[in-house]
């Protein structure tokens, strides 16, 4: 049996008036994932268990059948292993997130999109200042870039961060930042690092240069998402000794990959359609299951872009998606999984809670609704998984996991 999986990351949404009240998953030209759905199984499932925020790490980690909450890693440390620098067990480790803030309010968690060298600089330069400013007090935290505006800050003093309370950028854009601030253990702490950063950075040459280019600078440098690094269970232990590969564009994905025991390909963003498709098929040769994790939907819903992100979808369908449905077809059995770990609305801006859309077909999964995959028909459809890790075991196994209704 071959196994394949397609995240594309933040696909779900609300209808959109850019869109004649359509979601973009109803708007993409999307004739390979149609006819696949038609075929196959749709349904929901609630990928970030309460308390915990809706987050890439902690959707991922879902869909990998791992429990977040029993395993809280945190993105950092995730990010850490997908760039190939670990983080030191014992060495709590946040995600550092260049933001743009203006009166007060988060207008942008990727800092205008800002690139890697940018970045790198301006991270590399508040670290120095924060030992300037902070003195003995930031004494054991080193700070480093992860591409874009994603950073990791880690603490190698043994400080506990369990009782720290942070928020993610994903969460609180368009909305004021002092109501967010760290807080809790340390949380002084993680304000005055982020009151440097806004010194800083008002008059870094790279912001006054983005600024002259009618780009948007780096405001500030945003902690969140502590957690501490942990022995996942490999994979293969877990689901009859599957070998894996992950196909992706961003560090975290990556590194969640290598830690439960998957290969990993990691791709430039820009050329993750293009090449995606044909890595996978490759891969299939020598693996059992192969995912591809497209951030692009996701990212275009953070920039309030309605027609990028339908884009998105489009260009997923055609450049990823057909391919490898056309490759699978000529095994004598497979299944193919397709849905986002969670919602990103094209309104907000934001991540947003709530079972999210999927869509499985091939062997021994029979057709139920009979429609192609959007929220409504998801929502109308027969399968739920209440437990968001509980869904890998259904995908590859068939066993009976889920609340079933008849839709």
């Amino acid at each position: 049996m071959k196994y394949v999986i397609v995240i594309p990351e933040g696909a779900a949404d609300e209808g959109q008036v850019e869109l004649d009240g359509l979601t973009p998953l109803v708007a993409a030209k999307t004739p390979a994932l149609d006819r696949l759905a038609l075929a196959g199984r749709l349904g929901t499932a609630a990928m970030t268990p309460r308390p915990l925020s809706c987050t890439d790490d902690v959707s991922l980690m879902s869909l990998l059948g791992l429990d977040p909450t029993a395993f809280p890693c945190g993105p950092a440390v995730l990010e850490a292993a997908g760039c190939g620098q670990p983080v030191r067990k014992g060495a709590p480790a946040l995600r550092l997130s260049l933001i743009t803030v203006r009166d007060g309010e988060l207008i942008d968690l990727t800092a205008g999109r800002i690139g890697d060298a940018e970045a790198a600089e301006l991270i590399a330069d508040l670290e120095e200042a924060i030992g300037r400013r902070l003195g003995a007090e930031a004494a054991g935290l080193s700070l480093a870039a992860t591409g874009g505006h994603r950073g990791i800050m880690i603490d190698e003093t043994g400080r506990s961060y369990e009782a720290l309370t942070t928020h993610p950028p994903s969460r609180i854009v368009d909305r004021p930042i002092r109501r967010y601030l760290p807080a809790g253990e340390h949380g002084e702490l993680m304000r005055r690092v982020i009151d440097v950063s806004a010194e800083l950075f008002a008059e870094h040459e790279i912001n006054l240069t983005r600024q002259e280019l009618g780009e948007l600078p780096a405001t500030h440098a945003w902690p969140w998402g502590p957690g501490s690094p942990l022995q996942l269970p490999p994979f293969a232990s877990r689901f009859g000794g599957l070998r894996g590969l992950m196909i992706c564009a961003h560090p975290l994905p990556a590194g969640l990959a290598r830690l439960v025991g998957w290969d990993v390909i990691l791709l430039d963003a820009a050329l993750l359609h293009v090449q995606a498709g044909e890595k996978a098929i490759e891969a299939l040769g020598d693996h059992d299951i192969v995912c591809v994790h497209d951030p692009s939907p996701d990212a275009a819903a953070h920039q309030g872009d309605v027609i990028g992100k339908v884009e998105a979808l489009a260009a997923l369908d055609e450049q990823v998606i057909t391919p490898i449905a056309d490759r699978l077809e000529r095994y004598d059995a497979w299944r193919m999984l397709v849905m986002g770990t969670h919602y990103t609305s094209s309104a907000s801006r934001r991540h947003e809670d709530g079972p999210v859309p999927l869509m499985m077909t091939g062997a021994r999964i029979d057709a139920v609704l009979k429609a192609t995959l959007s929220e409504d028909a998801a929502d109308a459809a027969d399968l739920h998984v209440d437990v968001g890790s509980d869904l890998i075991e259904y995908f590859l196994f068939g066993s009976g996991i889920g609340r079933r209704h008849d839709g």
